[in-house]
């Protein structure tokens, strides 16, 4: 018995490393070369609870953060604002919404060379606060490494400067 089990793995093993066997990154995958994943979490303070705070920051209007940014046009190419919906920045930045929930989005630049995605989201302190959650993931591989920190603090203070206007809106009464 132990002859005949050797006997069927030696003639399994040339095909469980065929090269035929080997399969190629799917289409669209991150490519396999080194990353350096940059992760940038920003917050606010609303003082309101989480469902009043989405509502006044134009949370299920895809595109209400542009005010806040600064940018001058938000066009939805595809969709209504649901998953799977396209924005495009300015002309210029396209951004697919991936996921939804109730007091969150997220998306990504699908053409972006960084793999950069963002989530915006609100979450429930207690019963009358709540706080907005900005989150930016993206690749700063193709950034010196002596230049990540400061390339990290320019889009930090941007996306803080626009988050505490959202704050800010979503406080007056």
């Amino acid at each position: 018995m132990k002859k005949l089990l050797t006997a069927a793995l030696l003639a399994a093993a040339p095909a469980l490393v065929s090269p035929g066997l080997a399969q190629a990154p799917a289409r669209g995958a991150v490519p396999d070369v080194p990353h350096h994943w940059a992760t940038i979490v920003m917050t606010a303070n609303v003082n309101h609870g989480a469902d009043e705070a989405w509502k006044r920051i134009g949370g299920d209007d895809y595109c209400a953060f542009i005010k806040f940014l600064g940018m001058n046009s938000c066009v939805l190419t595809v969709g209504t604002g649901d998953v799977g919906t396209n924005r495009l920045l300015n002309g210029r930045i396209n951004e697919l919404m991936v996921s939804k929930t109730s007091h969150s989005y997220v998306y990504a630049q699908p053409s972006s060379p960084i793999f950069y995605h963002g989530t915006m989201a609100v979450e429930p302190v207690d019963a009358d606060h709540a706080k907005i959650v900005y989150t930016l993931l993206y690749d700063n591989s193709n950034i010196a490494p002596d230049a990540r920190a400061a390339e990290m603090d320019r889009r930090r203070v941007r996306f803080q400067a626009a988050i505490d206007k959202m704050a800010a809106s979503a406080n007056t009464n």
